[in-house]
């Protein structure tokens, strides 16, 4: 045939088999009085269906094919980020530490990046644990002010090490954890001294990477919070007030 799906001219026709079947199709190209007329094939007879054509099957496994790759190739891209992430954090963090030159000025440098690279509204959720949704919204709002304050000066009284340029962090490799990638990191003291390991959740739910979590030596910042509030409210007959004036204590020690 000079086309598929065309009959083919009369002299080409004369140097094929009778019964040569098109590849793919349902038909046979006998032919008769140089016509080409359908015969239904065994598979259609048998099962009442055409075999797909090879050109459509290869398609339809590709498209499998891809579909399957596809989350594996989302989940690799995503840990290479979260990686990145992480590495471009800690680089941006030690500068502000350097060039931050009074308490003030840090902690002025230290919200807006902690807003940008921390989870802070879902690490406050996840800290109050089941008396999130015993909270009124003025509560909430009030809690979540007080949380990230917390959060902010414990930070930047962690921010010596980076000033005195007393360790070196190297970042490893992310790996998934449910939804979300682990990056772990190695802080080496400067002086020699025992290596501390630290793991940071990296989640990408709002569509960019943020920190979720932090793990050092395999304990939890959010589990551990977690345990505290509720210790602390089960000791003060869950009395939710009192533990907004308790932060406040806190953040005026500070």
């Amino acid at each position: 045939m000079s086309r598929l799906g065309q009959p083919p001219s009369a002299s080409i026709t004369e140097r094929v088999f009778r019964g040569f079947a098109i590849p793919g199709t349902g038909y046979d190209q006998s032919m008769i009085e140089g016509k080409e007329v359908p015969r239904v094939s065994p598979q259609v007879a048998l099962t009442g269906r055409a075999r797909s054509p090879p050109g459509r099957r290869t398609f339809i496994l590709t498209c499998l094919a891809s579909s399957a790759l596809a989350p594996s190739v989302q989940a690799a891209d995503e840990a290479a980020r979260a990686s990145a992430f992480i590495r471009e954090a800690g680089n941006e963090l030690g500068g502000i530490a350097r060039l931050a030159s009074t308490p003030d000025a840090c902690r002025a440098a230290l919200k807006p990046f902690l807003d940008r690279v921390v989870d802070l509204p879902g690490l406050a959720r996840f800290c109050l644990g089941r008396f999130w949704a015993q909270a009124d919204p003025d509560w909430r709002r009030r809690y979540q002010a007080l949380f990230e304050t917390v959060i902010l000066l414990n930070v930047q009284n962690r921010l010596n090490n980076y000033r005195d340029g007393g360790s070196h962090v190297v970042v490893g490799n992310a790996t998934p954890a449910g939804d979300e990638f682990d990056v772990p990191t190695t802080v080496q003291p400067e002086s020699g001294g025992t290596p501390l390991h630290v793991t940071w959740r990296v989640s990408f739910a709002s569509g960019t990477p943020r920190i979720a979590d932090v793990s050092a030596e395999g304990v939890s910042l959010r589990v551990t919070l977690r345990s505290d509030y509720e210790s602390w409210l089960r000791q003060n007959s869950n009395n939710l007030d009192a533990l907004l004036g308790a932060m406040q204590r806190m953040i005026g020690r500070s």
